[in-house]
């Protein structure tokens, strides 16, 4: 799996996996290392709570992070389907 790493972070970003690997990739995983490393706690579905500095996340960084979650979902279960 090739990962992306973020302009700002340095660090690998979930949104820019390349299709291919992001079709494959699971929603309760996309938030969490090895895809992402800006979080240090996160809730049963797999959505961050806090970051790795200690900081829980703000509502409208919530309403994003659920947003790209609820995305990846849907193409990971279109993928995926039996």
């Amino acid at each position: 799996v090739l990962v992306l790493t973020c302009t700002l972070t340095h660090t690998p970003c979930p949104s820019l996996l390349l299709p291919q690997a992001k079709m494959s990739l699971k929603p309760e995983d996309m938030f969490r290392p090895p895809h992402c490393s800006l979080y240090a706690s996160w809730d049963p579905a797999g959505l961050p709570l806090t970051t790795t500095d200690g900081e829980k996340l703000s509502k409208s960084s919530g309403k994003k992070l659920k947003k790209e979650f609820d995305k990846q979902k849907k193409l990971y279960e279109s993928n995926n389907k039996a």
